[in-house]
Order: C-alpha cells, then sequence, then structure tokens
C-alpha cells in the first residue's frame, strides 16, 4: 500500500480578519501574550487595542499585521507537527500569505517578518 505524505499549505491574504482573532490563544499561552506585546512595541500601537476597533481592523496598515501576527502564533503551534507527519511541504500564499508562508520555512524570525509586513 502506497502513502502520500505530501502536504500543500496556502496561506490567505487580508479579508481573514476578525475581531478578538487570536485573544483565545493569548489567554491559554503565555508566550503568545509575549508575542502580542512584542507586536505592539514593533508596530507601535496596541494589538489588542485595535483588533477590537471594528473601525480599524478592516484598514490595510493594520489589518495585514494583525492576519501576520494570528497566522506566525498558529504556524508555530503547527509546524514541527507538520513537518514530522509529512515527506514533502509546499507553500504558498496570497498577497500577504507569501510572507507567512516565508515564515513557515523559516526565511527570517517573526520581528524580522512583522518589520517587512509593517513596510508592506
Amino acid at each position: 500500500m502506497m502513502s502520500n505524505k505530501n502536504l500543500s499549505i496556502i496561506f490567505t491574504g487580508q479579508g481573514s480578519q476578525f475581531s478578538d482573532m487570536g485573544a483565545d490563544f493569548a489567554e491559554n499561552f503565555s508566550w503568545v501574550k509575549d508575542r502580542y506585546n512584542i507586536s505592539s512595541e514593533i508596530l507601535g500601537y496596541d494589538v489588542f487595542h485595535t483588533q477590537r476597533d471594528p473601525k480599524l481592523i478592516n484598514i490595510t496598515q493594520y489589518s495585514q499585521p494583525l492576519i501576520f501576527i494570528l497566522s506566525s502564533i498558529i504556524i508555530d503551534i503547527c509546524r514541527d507537527i507538520l513537518i514530522k507527519s509529512s515527506s514533502k511541504i509546499t507553500l504558498a500564499g496570497h498577497s500577504l500569505g507569501e510572507y507567512c508562508a516565508l515564515y513557515f520555512a523559516k526565511a527570517l524570525n517573526f520581528e524580522q517578518m512583522l518589520e517587512l509586513v509593517k513596510l508592506r
């Protein structure tokens, strides 16, 4: 019996944002809360406050970093498991998702990637 352990992951772009995204992770994992604090320092605004503001969350300069932050958290939770259970992983992303794919591939660390997304 032949087994296909190949995996393809496509990361989404802007439009997947929603209010309080990632708050549940921050409540359950201290490192996630730290990630949000670091993100607030890098971006120069309170990330949690911005996520709760319906006027800001859909503005590109805010939504893209917020999506990247949550995606990085999910990536960090799942990456090792996915790598161990797959023989080959193909990554792709749509717009902002390209940065998430690069983060999954460890092209840059979180802080470096968020700086790039901030400039985007």
